[in-house]
């Protein structure tokens, strides 16, 4: 089992879209889902018995400010799971993203103390790259930093590196996600990301409607909706 906080604004259909896909590929009972609609303007409703999502206000769009709301109001909800994970809307789960980085997460959890199912083209894997195991045949990329988008962890990572900075910056994630990363890297472990990637990244453009940094270095994938 595992705590699953996805944090949405406005984009409809990649929160449908994410959702769904969660569902459609993840083992019925293996997972918890809350779901934090930071201020959309068309209300967000998940009808499930292992869902609940929180409606906030006032967030003036910090993105650590909600991730955290989400973590703290998962694990109140939910209690743990074995692992947590934190996700942006704007994804898509692929069949069997949830074994890879499970796989991955017990495999090198003590290793690698933040794991990803994808990270950002802008961020360029350091060091060796570690099979995850001959099974699966699937390995581990270092990073120097892990993007927002997709994190696994352990309860533990949070308790010791958490909560997230809460810097202020409406719409950025790479402040709070960078310092969350080196403060693990100071202590001399890893954080990383399976390859390939599991778990697409579907956002071309950002809650305000700009261009994401990156957009066109994403590869696209047919059936899959980008906004």
């Amino acid at each position: 089992m595992i705590n699953v906080v996805m944090i949405a604004r406005n984009r409809p259909n990649l929160t449908r879209q994410a959702v769904v896909s969660l569902y459609s590929h993840t083992s019925p009972g293996s997972f918890n889902l809350t779901l934090v609609d930071d201020q959309s303007d068309d209300l967000i409703e998940v009808e499930s018995p292992n869902a609940c999502v929180l409606r906030i206000g006032r967030s003036n769009g910090v993105v650590s400010k909600i991730k955290n709301l989400g973590v703290y109001w998962s694990e109140h909800y939910f209690g743990r799971g074995q692992f947590l994970y934190m996700s942006d809307n704007d994804v898509y789960f692929q069949p069997n993203w949830f074994d890879h980085l499970i796989h991955a997460g017990i495999h090198h959890g003590t290793e690698y103390r933040l794991i990803g199912g994808q990270n950002h083209p802008f961020h360029q894997p350091v060091g060796r790259q570690d099979a995850l195991s001959t099974i699966l045949s699937i390995p581990i990329r270092e990073y120097g930093a892990v993007a927002g988008t997709s994190w696994l962890m352990n309860w533990d990572t949070w308790d010791k590196y958490g909560p997230l900075e809460e810097s202020g910056a409406p719409g950025v994630g790479q402040s709070e996600d960078h310092a969350f990363c080196q403060k693990i890297r100071a202590d001399g472990y890893k954080v990383g990301a399976v390859w390939p990637h599991v778990v697409i990244d579907t956002g071309i453009t950002q809650t305000d409607g700009q261009l994401s940094p990156g957009h066109e270095h994403k590869k696209r994938v047919e059936g899959v909706v980008y906004e």
